[in-house]
């Protein structure tokens, strides 16, 4: 499989880092997840045709994780080029946004079929590809979407966006298990306060439990950006010695 970070960054403006966007390409296919503002531009910058794009994967209806789906359905209603059908998988309330949109939109209504499908603890298959995913909880009162993609006996983990508890820790101790790359939230530096993001003694804690061959810091808002979050994650790892990798925009690695 071939991931490339399209966004690694937040909500937080910073001129390097857009926000949230991956293509994982295999079996022929690509699988896009998350598609945060200016993600439409930048697979325009790779060459990708967002006319063909099949297969989105949204992991929680936060605008920095969700606008340019919208764009790209936007751009899907573009008559002089032929559409590709376009399946939706997110949490729950995507499909209501989406249809609020087409609904205020009236004219821009895309021309191919799309499918929305809500998930929460799912098993599905695209090609030879198979996605579980599994709830977590973002805040007490908002959940996200876990992804783990494999291929070949080979695995990705998207844990979206969330905050350290034991819940979240169980959790993620169990669905990821051993994937090759954790791709994980990694929001806030150590001095950082905040309770719906976690902080790098606590993605240690995560990384001890999953004990992935790599992990991926992303999500960065300046705090984590500008530190040492890689040796601030790495001197709080009890029993995890894997490659520990901090996310850049168009960043591209092969699992």
């Amino acid at each position: 499989m071939k991931i490339t970070v399209l966004g690694s960054g937040s909500n937080a403006p910073v001129r390097k880092r857009g926000m949230a966007g991956y293509i994982v390409e295999a079996d022929g296919k690509r699988l896009f997840v998350d598609m945060g503002p200016g993600c439409f531009y930048k697979l325009l910058k790779k060459g990708i045709k967002v006319e063909k794009i099949e297969n989105v994967f949204i992991t929680h209806c936060h605008w920095d994780h969700i606008c340019d789906l919208m764009t790209v359905l936007f751009s899907k209603a573009y008559h002089k080029l032929k559409q590709t059908p376009i399946n939706i998988y997110c949490p729950a309330g995507i499909k209501r946004i989406l249809g609020t949109m087409f609904e205020l939109s009236v004219l821009a209504t895309p021309k191919c079929k799309i499918k929305i499908t809500e998930l929460k603890k799912s098993e599905l298959k695209v090609g030879k590809i198979r996605i579980s995913t599994v709830s977590i909880l973002h805040s007490k009162k908002l959940n996200s979407i876990c992804y783990r993609i494999s291929f070949k006996g080979n695995s990705v983990v998207f844990t979206g966006d969330y905050y350290f508890c034991e819940k979240n820790l169980k959790t993620l101790s169990r669905f990821a298990k051993n994937c090759d790359l954790l791709i994980t939230d990694s929001s806030f530096g150590e001095r950082e306060k905040c309770n719906v993001h976690p902080r790098p003694r606590e993605t240690a804690k995560i990384l001890d439990a999953v004990m992935p061959k790599s992990v991926l810091l992303s999500h960065l808002f300046p705090s984590a950006a500008d530190s040492d979050l890689i040796n601030d994650v790495r001197k709080n790892c009890k029993e995890f010695n894997g490659k520990i990798i901090k996310a850049r925009d168009f960043m591209e690695m092969g699992v």
